[in-house]
């Protein structure tokens, strides 16, 4: 049974941990992101996923802050939290969609290169959780910092293919369930669906993920390899399982160009 793809994001989610500009313009790090939004309490991920902290990419004043917002969004509603910066050069910079209660600068505040803003949320017109970076001029125009040439090392745009979350439910796996998960369950009835949703970013043509659910005997109930025919940006995906009645501890991992990067416990009763 082939995966199902739900919906795909033109957003940029994962820029770099530390990318840096030219002297007198903007200087460094955006944000360090791989992004987890939720996880279990008996993951077993070989790599334990970075906090998705946001940092300056330039010194600057801080003009304005907004913190109090909703920061699990689902779709284009409200308002973001944000920090915006007046920097030496000119520009403004604007660094939106933060976690409510995360913004760890004041107005007025003097900040420097790679000062700790606040952390990725999805508060605002935001469909799942990413930083929104933009410069302004003195005019108030959007600035292309690629076009300008405002990169010392311009960071690459095609991310490598990276697990953002992995989603395990009792019963069908839905899109909402992805996009703003409940912790994943430990238990589920023996003999019932099991739900597994990723949500991965980057990728492009070969790029193989594959869902594995092993018995409590250690066999393979299934294997599941989905290969990417094109770049995407931003997807989901989802496996619906029926399990057997055999009680006892299944598990659920995901493997990404045949290295684990995640596994889960599930308990059948």
């Amino acid at each position: 049974m082939v995966a199902a793809l739900w919906r795909l994001s033109s957003r940029l989610l994962a820029v770099s941990s530390r990318l840096s500009f030219r002297p007198a313009r903007l200087a460094v790090a955006i944000l360090g992101l791989t992004i987890v939004v939720s996880c279990s309490g008996n993951t077993t991920s070989p790599t334990p996923p970075p906090t998705p902290i946001v940092l300056a990419a330039a010194s600057g004043v801080v003009t304005a802050i907004r913190d109090t917002e909703p920061d699990r969004n689902t779709s284009c509603t409200g308002s973001a939290n944000l920090v915006q910066i007046r920097q030496p050069d000119g520009l403004t910079a604007l660094y939106g969609h933060l976690k409510k209660g995360s913004v760890a600068v004041s107005v007025g505040q003097q900040v420097s290169v790679a000062a700790i803003l606040g952390v990725v949320g999805s508060s605002g017109c935001s469909t799942a959780p990413h930083l929104h970076f933009e410069l302004r001029d003195a005019a108030n125009r959007v600035v292309d910092p690629f076009r300008n040439g405002l990169w010392a090392a311009p960071p690459i745009y095609n991310t490598s293919i990276t697990l953002m979350d992995l989603v395990i439910a009792a019963g069908d796996m839905t899109l909402q369930q992805i996009k703003d998960p409940a912790r994943n369950v430990q238990s589920i009835p023996r003999g019932t669906v099991i739900g597994v949703g990723v949500s991965m970013a980057g990728g492009g043509a070969g790029d193989v993920i594959r869902m594995v659910i092993t018995a409590p005997t250690g066999a393979t109930l299934s294997d599941s390899p989905l290969t990417f025919t094109t770049v995407y940006r931003h997807s989901y995906w989802s496996w619906n399982r029926q399990l057997p009645s055999t009680p006892g501890v299944w598990t659920v991992s995901i493997l990404v160009n045949g290295v684990l990067v995640q596994s889960e416990t599930v308990t059948a009763t």
